[in-house]
């Protein structure tokens, strides 16, 4: 190994000679592939790209920084709202994506028509008495239809998601 004292630079005589190694261009930016691409086997060149609509993975692409922070961002659900419920209820939209503390022995109705899939509502009894969440007639919960579902136990939870309009289930059952 030789050390050129002008660039500082590592040579190694076995791999490039040196009119080989002081020719190499300042910049590898290309829209070819001339200077080897990356893989998911061998390191390399890649282009960043910034959107997830390709389809599947192509040798010499890599998402940038910023979509894996889009992807970190959306792995989890993020609740929109903590919601006290101290009265029997029919659900609405407001009540998606939020955590509904119920305070007492209250029957919380889930409607027909009104969710879309991809709807999801927790359910936390906070207070006393068995909160008890019933599907109204054409809304199937778990797949019974116009069922019912108890939290009988304090602060316990229960999380119910909608597949289609009017089918929904309870998450880990």
């Amino acid at each position: 190994m030789a050390i050129h004292e002008s660039k500082q630079y590592i040579w190694n005589p076995n791999t490039l000679t040196w009119d080989e190694y002081n020719n190499q261009p300042n910049s590898h930016a290309s829209s070819a592939s001339t200077y080897g691409l990356g893989s998911t086997a061998n390191y390399g060149h890649v282009k960043t790209i910034n959107s997830l609509t390709q389809s599947s993975h192509a040798d010499g692409t890599a998402l940038s920084a910023y979509q894996g922070y889009l992807l970190e961002q959306n792995k989890t659900p993020k609740y929109a709202s903590i919601v006290a419920i101290s009265a029997n209820t029919t659900l609405t939209t407001t009540h998606v994506n939020a955590i509904l503390f119920v305070t007492g022995a209250y029957t919380l109705t889930i409607p027909a028509s009104t969710f879309t899939a991809g709807s999801q509502i927790t359910i936390v009894r906070t207070g006393t008495g068995t909160v008890t969440i019933t599907a109204a007639s054409g809304v199937s919960l778990n797949g019974t239809s116009a069922g019912s579902k108890a939290i009988s136990t304090q602060y316990k939870m229960m999380t119910l998601i909608c597949y289609s309009t009017n089918v929904w289930y309870e998450a880990g059952v």
